[in-house]
């Protein structure tokens, strides 16, 4: 028998109710889609942190540059 785990708690498919179904149904999509949308955030907080390392290496470059009248 399909199952499906939901806050901790075990359902077995096959004894739900049409409606439930659709219910545990719609909860593993949102599940899903919530799971790849934090794994995107992970991806764009490490972009985010190498285009900060980038700026700043440029920045402390360009100082140096300057201080050295380049």
């Amino acid at each position: 028998m399909a199952h499906v785990t939901i806050d901790g708690r075990d359902f077995e498919m096959d004894t739900l109710t049409g409606d439930a179904k659709m219910q545990a149904a719609n909860i593993m999509v949102i599940d899903n889609e919530i799971a790849h949308l934090q794994t995107q955030i992970k991806i764009f907080q490490l972009a985010r942190a190498a285009c900060v390392t980038a700026l700043l290496q440029g920045v402390a470059e360009g100082v140096a540059m300057h201080a050295a009248g380049c």
